[in-house]
C-alpha cells in the first residue's frame, strides 16, 4: 500500500508542476537552487542545482560550487531577468507528515523562514 501512495504522490507532484509550467519553453524558466552543503539538512537545493547542470541545463543559479543562501539571495534576485518564470528549489524544516515529500506552491521563498 505504501508503494501505491508514493507513486500517487509523485504523479500528483508531476501533474501540479506540469500545470504550473504549461505554455512555457525551456528558455522561459530559471531554476534558483537554494541551500548549502555545509549543513546536511539544507543541501537539497545545491545538489539539485549541480545535478541539473550535469544534465546540461544552463538556466540554473545555485549549485555546490556557487551556493544561493540567505546571505546572498537578495543580490541574486536583483540580477534575475524579470521576464522569466523562477522555479526555486529549497529544503525546508516542516511538519513530520510532509517529510520526504516534494511540494509545489506559488509565491515567494523567504530564506530561513522555516526555522
Amino acid at each position: 500500500m505504501l508503494l501505491h501512495k508514493e507513486v500517487m504522490q509523485k504523479v500528483e507532484f508531476t501533474n501540479r508542476l506540469k500545470e504550473e509550467l504549461r505554455g512555457l519553453s525551456y528558455k522561459d524558466v530559471i531554476f534558483v537552487c537554494i541551500g548549502t552543503d555545509k549543513v546536511s539538512g539544507d543541501s537539497f537545493g545545491t545538489f539539485v542545482g549541480s545535478y541539473l547542470k550535469e544534465y546540461g541545463f544552463t538556466n540554473v543559479v545555485g549549485d555546490l560550487e556557487e551556493t544561493v543562501n540567505n546571505q546572498n539571495i537578495r543580490d541574486i534576485i536583483k540580477e534575475l531577468p524579470r521576464n522569466k518564470k523562477i522555479i526555486a528549489i529549497d529544503a525546508t524544516l516542516g511538519n513530520l507528515k510532509d517529510r520526504g515529500k516534494l511540494l509545489v506552491s506559488k509565491g515567494s521563498v523567504v530564506a530561513g523562514a522555516s526555522v
